[in-house]
Order: C-alpha cells, then sequence, then structure tokens
C-alpha cells in the first residue's frame, strides 16, 4: 500500500511538472516578438470558442487566425460564416506599414486542413480608424451574411461598401453588391421579417439603404437628396429605388457663410448651447446640449442624461462629423452627424457604437431648433440675470438643501460638502450651466457620478429674507421646443448653510 501511495505522488508530480512546462512555453511565445504563423485549431467546435472568447473578452488582445506578415497591424476583428460552409470564418481589419488606407483581410476556413486561408483582401480607400467600422449582417434577406463596411474618405465623403463571398477556401469569391459614397450619411433601414425568416429557410425582406446628399445642381442651396437603393434578385446588387428632395430652410446665406468659415471653432461656437428635437418618435421630449469649451455632449430623454466627451470632429460640407466617448464607459463610442438646415435649426443623426445606423429613424435622429432662439429674456438683461445668480450662487459658501442635503457650487462645477451629501445615499458630483428662456433663467445639471441628486433642469430664482439672508428656489422642469414644462417633482429650496 506504501509503495502504491508513492508511486501515486511521483505520477501526480510529473503530471504537475508537464502542465507547468507547457504553460510557460506557451505564454513564453506570447510574450516574445509574434512571427507570422497558420493557427491551427484541433476541432471546429474548439474556433468558435477560441475565437469568441477571444472578440467578446475586452481584455483580451485581438487574436488573427489569419496569417499575417511583417508590417501588418490587426485592430479589429469579427468571426463569422461568410462562406455559408457552416464553419467560422475571420474577417480582419488591418493597418499595413507604407499603405494610408485600411485593408480588410478575409480568411475562410479549410476544414480539411483545420486551418485559415487566406482567402481576399480590400483596400477599402479609408484611412480614419476612427470612423471606420465593418460589421457582418444578413441584409438582403437570403440568410446570407454580408459585409458592409463605411468611413470617411480623405476629403470628408462618407463611403460605404456591401459585398457578398462564396466559395470553399480553394475558390472563394467576392462580389462588390453596393458601393455608395456621399457628403451627406447613410444608413441600413431593418425591417421585420417575422417568425417565419427564423424558423425556416424562407426569404425574408431585404433592409433598404438610404443615402443622403446635398443637392449638388445648387451649390449654395441646403437642399439634401434622399435616395433608397434596395436589394435586386435578378441583378444582383443593389439598385436604386427611388429619390426624393428634402427641402432645407431659407436662411440668410451670409450668415450660413460665416458659420461654415472651414474651422472646427467656428461651427462649434454656433452649436454651443440647448437644442431641442422638433418632432420626438414618441411623447418623450428630447434634447442634445452642446458644450465644446468643456468638450462635452449630452443627450437628454425624460430625465436620463448620457454624457459623451467630444473625441474628434471632421468639417463636411453643410455640417460636422463629430466622434464620441461615454463619460462612463471608455468603450462605447458614438458617432454624431450634425447637418445645417437652415440657421435655426439642425439635422442630427447619431450612429450608435458599431458606427452603423440599423434604423431608418433613431430615437436621437430628427431635427432639432436651438433652444435661445425662442428666448424672451435676452440681451443686456438676460446676461444680467444669469451672471446676478451665478455670483451668487458660487460666492464660496456652502448651501443647504430643504431635505438637508448640503452642496457646494464652484465655478461651473457642483459636488456635495466635505465630500457628503445626505438624504441621497451618494455623493453627487457634476456640472452644471445657466442661460435665460422664456422671461426666466433655467439651471441644468450634469452628473459625472453614479448617484444623481439634482434633476435635469430648474427654473432657479433668488431672493432674500428680511434678515437678510440670502436663498434661491429650484422649480423641476421639462426643457420643450416651445419653452419648458413645470413637473410634479417637489420644489427644492437652497439656504445658506450655518446661518
Amino acid at each position: 500500500m506504501r509503495r502504491f501511495i508513492i508511486a501515486f505522488f511521483i505520477v501526480f508530480t510529473l503530471v504537475l511538472m508537464v502542465f507547468y512546462f507547457r504553460n510557460k512555453s506557451v505564454n513564453g511565445a506570447e510574450a516574445g516578438t509574434a512571427a507570422p504563423q497558420t493557427i491551427s485549431p484541433e476541432s471546429n467546435s474548439s474556433i468558435e470558442v477560441d475565437l469568441n472568447a477571444a472578440l467578446n473578452n475586452s481584455d483580451t488582445a485581438l487574436v488573427s487566425l489569419i496569417p499575417l506578415v511583417p508590417g501588418e497591424r490587426l485592430f479589429q476583428t469579427q468571426g463569422v460564416d461568410f462562406n455559408g460552409d457552416g464553419y467560422d470564418d475571420q474577417i480582419n481589419a488591418i493597418h499595413r506599414e507604407g499603405q494610408p488606407n485600411i485593408i480588410i483581410l478575409i480568411g475562410i476556413y479549410d476544414p480539411g486542413q483545420n486551418v485559415y486561408v487566406r482567402a481576399e483582401e480590400i483596400d477599402t480607400g479609408i484611412a480614419n480608424e476612427q470612423s471606420f467600422s465593418f460589421s457582418c449582417m444578413d441584409i438582403i434577406g437570403e440568410h446570407r451574411n454580408s459585409l458592409v463596411y463605411s468611413g470617411l474618405t480623405a476629403n470628408a465623403d462618407y463611403l460605404m461598401q456591401v459585398f457578398l463571398g462564396s466559395g470553399n477556401a480553394a475558390n472563394f469569391r467576392l462580389g462588390l453588391i453596393g458601393n455608395f459614397r456621399t457628403n451627406g450619411t447613410f444608413f441600413i433601414q431593418q425591417v421585420d421579417r417575422y417568425d417565419a425568416y427564423e424558423s425556416s429557410n424562407i426569404s425574408g425582406t431585404s433592409y433598404p439603404i438610404w443615402v443622403y446628399s446635398s443637392n449638388t445642381a445648387s451649390p449654395n442651396s441646403l437642399d439634401q437628396i434622399q435616395t433608397m437603393f434596395d436589394w435586386d434578385v435578378r441583378m444582383g446588387r443593389y439598385v436604386q429605388v427611388r429619390q426624393t428632395r428634402v427641402a432645407g430652410q431659407r436662411s440668410a446665406a451670409a450668415e450660413i457663410a460665416r458659420i461654415q468659415d472651414g474651422t472646427v471653432d467656428t461651427l462649434a461656437a454656433y452649436l454651443e448651447g440647448i437644442w431641442v428635437q422638433n418632432t420626438p418618435a414618441d411623447s418623450l421630449d428630447r434634447s442634445v446640449f452642446i458644450d465644446y469649451n468643456a468638450r462635452e455632449i449630452v443627450f437628454m430623454s425624460g430625465g436620463i442624461q448620457e454624457i459623451y466627451t467630444w473625441s474628434r470632429s471632421v468639417l463636411r460640407r453643410n455640417g460636422i462629423y463629430i466622434s464620441m466617448v461615454n463619460a462612463s464607459i471608455a468603450n462605447l463610442q458614438r458617432q454624431f452627424d450634425v447637418s445645417l438646415t437652415g440657421v435655426n435649426e439642425i439635422i442630427v443623426r447619431v450612429q450608435d457604437d458599431v458606427h452603423m445606423n440599423i434604423t431608418e429613424n433613431s430615437l436621437w435622429d430628427g431635427a432639432y431648433r436651438k433652444l435661445a432662439q425662442i428666448s424672451e429674456l435676452s440681451g443686456t438683461k438676460g446676461l444680467a440675470a444669469v451672471e446676478g445668480i451665478l455670483a451668487d450662487l458660487t460666492g464660496g459658501q456652502t448651501w443647504t438643501a430643504s431635505d438637508g442635503a448640503k452642496i457646494r457650487f464652484d465655478g461651473y462645477t457642483y459636488g456635495a460638502d466635505n465630500g457628503v451629501l445626505s438624504g441621497t445615499g451618494g455623493l453627487d458630483t457634476g456640472r452644471f450651466s445657466l442661460f435665460p428662456l422664456d422671461g426666466i433663467v433655467v439651471i441644468q445639471f450634469r452628473p459625472e457620478s453614479a448617484a444623481r441628486y439634482f434633476d435635469p433642469a430648474y427654473i432657479i430664482t433668488g431672493g432674500t429674507e428680511s434678515t437678510g439672508r440670502p436663498y434661491f428656489t429650484l422649480e423641476p422642469v421639462t426643457l420643450r421646443l416651445t419653452g419648458w414644462v413645470k413637473t410634479e417633482k417637489p420644489v427644492l429650496r437652497l439656504d445658506p448653510a450655518g446661518i
């Protein structure tokens, strides 16, 4: 029995040593300089597990199952069955040394050799990595994945191309079925295919592609041309279905020329402030607050705020394209496309974090008017009212709210006094802004923390008691295109702490 136990421990120790040195050699190979190689997984099931884990884990470095050559750098990848053989292939976006444009590599899995074959590559014509994205989806409704990529070209035009792939690794063929370029924008309209498409091999409705472009026949016009393309089975590509002209508002040409002087600063200064959606898609009021100095863009709807950092921007005809990063989630990005349709109105289109619109009208898309344009309290009177409240509010003292919370205002930031904001269960910090609107002054809060104490907007009024004690009242309101509407939430009163 003793010999058996000793033999067992010897065998167990040897097994541990084998696993240790095996892992060490693998880790050492990863830590060293990566040489071009073909990765040969043991089975197709292991391919799915390993590839999906690499793509879905943000903490995992990107892995190319396609052999790369020196001078190629991988920055985006996706695993998908692209040729319809039931095996996941891999599509990579790379930068190649000495070439400005992004290259898409298509690797087709060869089950016979258990390797990924470098089948095709596409020179996208796009150099801007921030604006570039690609995705695979069945947009033609035939249970076949199409490759769709888009981005900004060197002359600030939008480019989108759609490809279909067929054949195995030895005779793979790539076909261009959609080629779109515009100085406006475009999006893919997702339509309902119902349960029959999902549960059987019945073809579904194709997804139309909408392209917006400027009216090149009238260079000084703000009109847009709306063109719809759809899948044509007989021709095997997307063809134009209809085209309409979307009239822009008439505006002073000199004012538009001043706004579009070719610099980001001038256009960004014009966009500063609150823009309210003309006709929301539902009953919720939507607005966008743009603060170029703070490099912030805040989306507001139904008491909810999404704060984004203004990352990069590119001017284009009649507008600007802005890359944004979520202030709370660093890997959540959006693309903000603004087009001028008049001195007081803009058209907004927001693309999600994969840089591609999949609906004809997202919740944020639409026409917006600047809230300051309908303000009755303006000029010297409005400026004096705002500056007076700001000076009193940020005078260096702590304010006690009617529920016992203690807040300090400093510059255009607010926060809890001594790190404690009582009555909220958390610490609320952030930025605020003041502006005149319809004879009153509005204070708007943009929290930077998870704890939220203030509503998005209030009417703020100041006063002085007979004892000389100052105070402020904050009455919650909802901002709308036509002004503001009071809510049923309680009014807050701010009194100097310790007085």
